[in-house]
Parts: structure tokens; sequence; C-alpha cells
């Protein structure tokens, strides 16, 4: 076929519509999406998805746009934009082939305390920080999530680990809720956290016992990666479980291993601070929840 006969739609690059989850790097630092265990190098415009989630005893999980820009031969090129989940652009930048040369930031989130949404991560993930950035972004100052600027007023973080993706409300510095979503799973099937208006964790979904201002018996869950075309919702497995007291475990906890079997015992004390609440139980000295 010669080149005039092929029409001009024949000649555009493809358009990528993939997770963020689909979006991984090969040896050689280039993009691409993973299908059936091969990575393809991505050379085209690409819309970006990620997960929001409606809490509640009934939440369900929808896909939203995250980031559209295009990849040259597996690097950034061109105009990237991102958005928050209203559908805003909070950033925009310029790529040329792999090197950042323009960025700007909506002014409403040049302040840590106003940012309305932020990501981190325990595996390099597109668009995400890691838990080391996170502990030098953040901290714990009177039970409270502050950063350099003051107390956090409103923002959704997002954390994300090998088999989930997590959601947490944050306002005034308080934790008010706790999703986790099991990667790829059609049907919501990780845990719900609900905390009180003081910021204590009050029940977890599927459980029947209600904590009582921030005492009670708590329960922690292994989340298993989803298979796929089962068709089944994926249930989380007990890892350990014990008595909690403001928030803190106490006494005698129990701890599993992925096939229920009881692997060992431990006993705290007050004066342990091992905190259960997320993301608090990342800054805790001895077991950071990550």
């Amino acid at each position: 076929m010669k080149l005039k006969d092929i029409k001009p739609t024949e000649l555009q690059k493809p358009t990528y519509v993939l997770t963020l989850g689909k979006l991984k790097q090969n040896k050689d630092s280039l993009y691409c999406w993973e299908v059936d265990g091969e990575c393809s190098i991505i050379d085209g415009k690409i819309r970006l998805y990620t997960h929001s989630i409606a809490s509640g005893d009934n939440a369900s999980v929808t896909e939203r746009l995250y980031a559209e820009g295009e990849f040259l031969e597996g690097k950034y090129q061109g105009i990237w934009k991102y958005y928050d989940k209203d559908g805003s652009v909070i950033k925009k930048e310029k790529w040329e082939n792999g090197n950042l040369k323009f960025r700007k930031q909506n002014n409403t989130i040049n302040t840590c305390d106003n940012m309305k949404e932020y990501k981190f991560s325990t595996i390099q993930s597109l668009g995400y920080n890691s838990i080391e950035q996170f502990k030098k972004d953040f901290s714990i100052k009177s039970e409270k999530l502050t950063c350099k600027n003051g107390i956090i007023k409103s923002m959704r973080l997002i954390f994300e680990n090998e088999t989930t993706i997590q959601f947490v409300s944050i306002n005034n510095g308080i934790t008010t809720g706790h999703e986790i979503q099991i990667k790829e799973d059609p049907i919501p099937s990780g845990k719900s956290y609900f905390y009180d208006k003081n910021g204590n964790i009050e029940r977890i979904s599927d459980v029947k016992e209600q904590l009582s201002e921030e005492n009670g018996y708590y329960l922690d869950y292994y989340y298993p990666q989803h298979k796929e075309n089962t068709g089944v919702r994926t249930i989380p497995i007990i890892k350990a479980e014990g008595q909690i007291k403001n928030n803190f475990k106490i006494g005698e906890w129990k701890y599993y291993d992925k096939e229920g079997k009881l692997k060992q015992t431990k006993t705290y004390s007050i004066k342990d601070y091992v905190d259960v609440r997320f993301p608090h139980c990342i800054f805790n000295k001895i077991e950071p929840c990550y």
C-alpha cells in the first residue's frame, strides 16, 4: 500500500485509557502498560484513572480521571494535566522527551495544610510519594495530623500497597474515616474503620462488637491479592486481635499467619504507645503499620 493511500486516522497514534495500577516502568525506566505479564511501551496520548470510594457500610468504588498527557516511546512528552476528585485541574506540566521543562500548581494547594489530596505508597507508583516522604511532610502533634504550615484542614489521603488502595479522610487534623479496597476486586471487599468526632475508632465494618470511647476489642487484617476472573469477592484474613485503650494496644495480642494459624502472642502496656489508628500508626516508634 502506498503512503498516499493510507487514511490520516490510520497514521495517528493510539489513545490509551489506563488505571494507575496498570502503568509500569520497565528495566530501562520507560513507561509501559502490563498485559498478561508483558509490558508494552506506551507511545501516544493517555488518560489515567484512579479510584474514588464512597463512605459507609455499602461503599462503592468508582473511577475518576487522575491525569492526561502523552508518552513518546515510553517517556513523558508535551503538556500533562492533573485533576482533583472534583475534576478541577490542580497541576500542569510540560515535558520534552522525558525531561520536565515547566510545572505550575494551583495556588490553593501551595501550602500543605490546604492540600485536598495526598498520595503515598509502599511500592513504586506514578504520582505517589514514598512512605519516607510522607513522614517528612507530616507528623502527629497532640493526636492531630500536621505539616509545617499547621494542622491539616481537610484532606483525603490515598495510600497504596501491593494489594490495596486505602482512602483516609482528615478533617481538622482528625481522621474521620478509613476505607480499604482490594485492588481489581469488582465488589468492595476491604474493611471500613469508622471514627467518632474526636478521632477515636468507633467500630469496624462487619464486626458486631462496637468500640466505646477509644476502648475495646480491635481486629487487624491481611488483604490477599484479588484473583482475576473468579467473580468472587476477596475475603480479608485476620492478622491480629486484642484490646485497645485510648486507641493504643494493651494486654495480650494474638498474631496469625495467612493460613489463620496462631503465630505468636505479644503483651503491651500503654507506655509502648502502639497506636492502631491510620495514619497515626505510621509514626509508631515500634511496630509502624506499613
